[in-house]
């Protein structure tokens, strides 16, 4: 990041040489870093500075011209940012005129012409197809007795596939169905069980004013007392006038409540449900899409939930990995204006804590972690 900001650094000087070369070698390494340097340049070329265009799209038409055929690919892909350059304009320059916006838009007609040059992309397709098939050479196809490897694209008789984790809705959904269509074997466990003697067990004597009753109680019209002295015989003046109210509704549980209820822990497991499938992925680091997608679909939903979630997946026993995929959530909520820094703090604090202490974690969870109390402290200061 210090290298790209300052090779795209507002002010006349020029990109430096070496600056070249080290953005080109970006290209060169593993997912997700050069999908983030070509959106990193994208925005950049959101700029309104002419110099901060022109040094984009030079570098951009060095990193086609040298770089990875990925890199290439993705910015085909994304090729609105530089189509956009292709029509800047604005107020003239006192001493350049339009010169400087013509400059920009010839270097981004320049950059599509060579991005989309049909003999570059003939070139770029069979490289693809040489690793493609490079990798397809890879996997074996199971036999009888084979112990292959079970991640090819067939399955023998000696290949077991991978068995897909069953989610929580899907265990509640298996668990409906079996009480609801029971089979011969369920049906007679539970004819049995009915049946059977309870034994010694007796059951507990419960005070009848400690039940709650659930049934539904229409609303009692309040009536209002007669107060001896006040004008009208007592019965005018509505204000702070004492009124009867039926004294048994307060003690019951209405059917309001419990659909309240039934919706909140319904959507406090799908915010479970989301947090643990991001974090369950044992892929790191993450790509920045795939982080924003995930984040998104959580702020739709109730976010203590979400930080609950995070929480409890950070106080159990996870691996690095999922720790590192639930602190980028936290740090992603952090940088926004979702959750007050107070509520922020009375959920998470433990846990990072916990994870602070911990002798098993590794250094990079710890400084992760770090950040985040510091970024917390600071927010809470500030507030």
């Amino acid at each position: 990041l210090p290298l790209l900001t300052r090779a795209t650094a507002e002010n006349e000087e020029p990109t430096a040489g070496y600056m070249f070369k080290e953005i080109e070698k970006i290209t060169f390494q593993t997912p997700p870093y050069p999908q983030q340097l070509a959106e990193y340049l994208n925005r950049k070329l959101e700029k309104p500075s002419p110099c901060v265009k022109l040094k984009v799209l030079k570098i951009m038409l060095h990193l086609i011209q040298n770089g990875h055929p990925n890199f290439r690919n993705f910015l085909r892909r994304n090729d609105g940012f530089i189509k956009n350059s292709t029509k800047y304009n604005g107020p003239p320059d006192p001493l350049l005129g339009l010169t400087l916006y013509e400059n920009v838009r010839e270097s981004a007609q320049t950059l599509l012409d060579a991005l989309f040059d049909p003999c570059q992309i003939e070139q770029d397709e069979m490289q693809n197809q040489q690793l493609h098939t490079s990798n397809t050479t890879k996997f074996q196809l199971g036999g009888l007795g084979s112990a292959g490897s079970t991640k090819g694209k067939y399955e023998g008789f000696g290949s077991s596939p991978l068995d897909k984790e069953e989610t929580v809705t899907e265990k509640m959904i298996d668990v409906l169905e079996k009480l609801m269509l029971p089979t011969d074997d369920t049906a007679e466990k539970i004819k049995s069980a009915l049946s059977s003697s309870p034994g010694d067990y007796e059951p507990v004597p419960v005070e009848s004013h400690t039940i709650i009753s659930t049934e539904v109680h229409k609303p009692v019209p309040r009536v209002r007392a007669h107060v001896p002295g006040r004008a009208g015989g007592g019965w005018e003046s509505d204000d702070e006038i004492p009124e009867l109210h039926d004294t048994h509704s307060s003690s019951t549980v209405s059917v309001d409540s419990l659909e309240k209820y039934c919706y909140h822990y319904y959507y406090y497991v799908v915010a479970r449900e989301i947090v643990s499938e991001f974090c369950n992925v044992q892929e790191w680091p993450v790509s920045l899409s795939q982080l924003n997608e995930t984040c998104k679909k959580c702020s739709s939903l109730n976010c203590m939930d979400i930080l609950e979630a995070v929480g409890c997946l950070i106080s159990g026993k996870s691996s690095d990995a999922s720790l590192l995929r639930a602190l980028l959530i936290l740090e992603w909520f952090l940088r926004t204006d979702l959750i007050t820094p107070a509520a922020f703090s009375d959920v998470v604090s433990l846990p990072i804590d916990q994870v602070l202490k911990s002798e098993s974690t590794s250094d990079t969870v710890k400084f992760k972690a770090k950040k985040i109390r510091l970024i917390l402290d600071k927010l809470q200061c500030t507030y």
